[in-house]
């Protein structure tokens, strides 16, 4: 590997390394919260925001002011539950945490890669071992939060409308397009490692 990619690859890595240190702190802040809130004021604060569109709450408008002329307000409200019961609150930490977990998961995974990389260089099993690992985690890891989400939207939905829930499934189109390409790439290096082998075989 050329100096120049090791210089920057270094660099990542400790990026990554502070971003997951973040990042891990936000996810027990969001599952924090909701026990702190309880024992200080009996209630759980439910750490989960759905959102209701705009055109099902009547008499929903902007200040006076706050828009120019010919403007109009549209979109999603978000909406959360000011006392939400024990199921509740906990599907709302699983829905809010899920996501940071996940992207906790795939930096220590990136992290280890870079890491590979930088020890054995980008052809070897163990560096597309850890690249299919990053791919499947990406695909199968967003797939599954918008599955929960779409599920902890249920409960509070109908708690809150008087219609009930109505279905709407924003697929992760753009994670799962990067969970492939990274699957990609790891079929790329393994194919490179083959290559690599038929030709040390043949010299």
């Amino acid at each position: 590997m050329s100096p120049r990619t090791r210089s920057w690859l270094k660099p990542l890595d400790r990026l990554l390394a502070v971003l997951g240190v973040l990042t891990a702190l936000a996810a027990v802040a969001i599952l924090a919260d909701p026990l702190i809130a309880l024992a200080t004021s009996g209630h759980a604060r439910l750490p989960y925001e759905f959102t209701i569109p705009a055109d099902m709450l009547d008499g929903l408008r902007a200040d006076e002011g706050v828009l120019r002329p010919g403007a109009e307000f549209s979109g999603d409200v978000g909406v959360t539950l000011a006392q939400p019961n024990a199921w509740q609150t906990l599907l709302g930490m699983v829905a809010a945490g899920l996501p940071p977990a996940l992207l906790v998961a795939g930096i220590l995974l990136l992290r280890h890669t870079i890491r590979l990389v930088l020890a054995d260089g980008p052809f070897t099993a163990a560096v597309a071992a850890r690249l299919r690992a990053l791919g499947v985690l990406t695909v199968l890891g967003s797939l599954g939060s918008s599955v929960v989400s779409l599920a902890a939207d249920v409960p509070f939905t109908n708690a809150v409308l008087a219609s009930g829930f109505t279905l709407s499934w924003d697929v992760p189109v753009v994670p799962i397009a990067c969970g492939i390409g990274v699957l990609v790439i790891a079929e790329i290096v393994a194919h490179g490692i083959g290559l690599r082998e038929d030709l040390e075989g043949t010299v």
